[in-house]
């Protein structure tokens, strides 16, 4: 079995759109920090805040 494939479209709800952002922004700053240890660089990452 594959994964199936989820049409890319806005997130109406404020607080759902706000989960799912701060789910997003936690796995990036994981991916980072792992990347960082395994290679030995220091990375920047900039995340906007949303306020829409």
């Amino acid at each position: 079995m594959c994964r199936q494939k989820i049409e890319m479209k806005r997130i109406e709800r404020y607080k759902a759109r706000q989960v799912c952002f701060s789910k997003r922004r936690q796995g990036m700053f994981k991916k980072a920090s792992e990347l960082s240890i395994l290679c030995g660089a220091m990375f920047a990452i900039v995340v906007p805040l949303l306020r829409l």
